[in-house]
């Protein structure tokens, strides 16, 4: 099972992050919620599953940046 977290974050922490971006993040959570469709079920998807019955579940956290300042 493979799934991905949505949002942006700062290594400095949200003090860094451009207010607009935090709005926008904070606003498609809502969204989602208010939509039926929860856009941050990552953070519970390991229990769910062994809730579900599921045994000897292991969860593998890759962080990724894509963000780049071009070629160097």
């Amino acid at each position: 099972m493979q799934e991905y977290a949505i949002g942006i974050n700062s290594q400095e922490g949200d003090d860094h992050m451009p207010p607009n971006l935090l709005l926008w993040q904070s606003e498609l959570r809502r969204a989602s919620l208010l939509f039926g469709k929860k856009m941050t079920i990552v953070e519970s998807l390991k229990q769910s599953v062994i809730d579900t019955g599921f045994e000897e579940v292991k969860e593998d956290i890759y962080k990724v940046s894509s963000v780049s300042s071009g070629p160097e």
